[in-house]
Formats: structure tokens, sequence, C-alpha cells
């Protein structure tokens, strides 16, 4: 950052609660340094009308790190909520569930608004930009698409911190947010980590605990 910039002191920046748990984990991931910003958290009830399902099953109405809070939230949601989707699409089978994702993938067109929309998408060089080799055909073929979205879902495994901008963002109208709901609960019943909603813990991917549940290994 140019001196005159850093002269004019520390930036500001608004966020909402769902906002400010995408802070958390860029701070722990040495993108951004939380001690040189100042953060203004703003109450937030939900956005849209009829307010969006993300917003009606959100834990985190009110921010609770922010160095100013505007305002008193009075939603909070509930965990039975918050899974409420994920726990109907599990009651499918397996071949259920498949035909599902092939319809879903089917219809991605390699746009990658997903990727851009993410605030957790960050890396300079993407996966599927790479050709030597080329590791994820970049073609809209099924194959191509089931590479990129379940690769693109474990990289954001005890990352995602739910602010599903990535299914708002899909021209196709694809619903990520299951993919995604289904790692963050994978990460919350194993590991008892949350992305984002504690500055203290020490990320999934980055640690290790001789009290990890060892149950997914088969």
């Amino acid at each position: 950052t140019r001196k005159e910039v850093k002269a004019l002191g520390k930036p500001a920046v608004v966020v909402k609660g769902c906002d400010e748990r995408t802070l958390v984990v860029l701070d722990k991931e040495s993108q951004i340094e939380r001690d040189n910003m100042v953060v203004i958290g703003m109450a937030c009830d939900g956005v849209g009308q009829p307010c969006l399902a993300k917003c009606a099953a959100c834990s985190v109405h009110q921010p609770r790190f922010a160095d100013v809070t505007i305002g008193k939230a009075e939603a909070s949601g509930t965990p039975e909520e918050h899974y409420a989707e994920l726990d109907a699409f599990m009651q499918k089978s397996p071949a259920e569930r498949m035909a599902y994702w092939m319809e879903e993938f089917g219809r991605c067109v390699k746009c990658y608004a997903c990727r851009q929309a993410c605030p957790l998408c960050y890396c300079e060089q993407c996966i599927v930009d790479k050709n030597r080799p080329t590791v994820i055909d970049t073609s809209p073929s099924l194959k191509g698409n089931f590479a990129w979205h379940i690769t693109r879902a474990f990289h954001q495994a005890g990352r995602c911190i739910g602010c599903d901008e990535c299914t708002r963002a899909c021209p196709a109208g694809i619903n990520l947010r299951l993919l995604n709901l289904s790692l963050a609960r994978a990460s919350a019943e194993q590991f008892g980590y949350e992305a984002g909603m504690d500055p203290q813990a020490d990320p999934i991917i980055g640690a290790y605990s001789l009290q990890d549940k060892e149950t997914f290994i088969r």
C-alpha cells in the first residue's frame, strides 16, 4: 500500500453478522490484518422481501466482534432451521440424490459466477484455469461440471460461512447451498467448528486434536 494511502489512517468496513464471519476467516488465512481496520457492525434482521431463506435461518443477525455496532437485531435462527433443507434432501435415496445433482450440474455453463461471487475464492490462479496440465475440463460437459463443483465445494470445506452468494449469482439456478450446507454440518458435527464464528478457534484444515472424531473413516 502506498505511503500516502497509509497516512489516511485505518480503512473502515461496514458488515452484517454474516459478513463479519468472512472477515474472521480471511484474518485466519492471513488475507487481511484485522487490527489494521475499523469494523462497523450493522444489526440485520434479514434482507429481501420476503426475507431470504438463508437470513431466516441465520444465527448471527447481531455482529459480535465489530469495533462499533449500530442497531439491535431481533431475529435469530436455530440449527434446525439452518439445516432444514439439507435434512429434507438427505431423506432421498442415494440414487435420487445422484439424479438430482446430475440434473443440477447438467445446467452449468461454466461461467464461474459462483467463484467470482464468493468472498473466500481468492486464489491467484484457480485450479480450473490451469492448463499445464489441465486438471478440470473447462467445457460445460457433465463430467467437467461435476469435477468443478465438487472440487470447489471441498475447497470451501471448513471455510464457507453460508452467505449463499454462489447460489444467488448462478444464472442457471443451481442449488449450491446444499453442497455447502452438507460440508458445513460435517465440520460442526465432526470437529465442533463453524467457520468465522470464533476468532480464537483454529481452522480445522490447519489444526489437529487427539479428540477429533474418526467416524468418517470406513
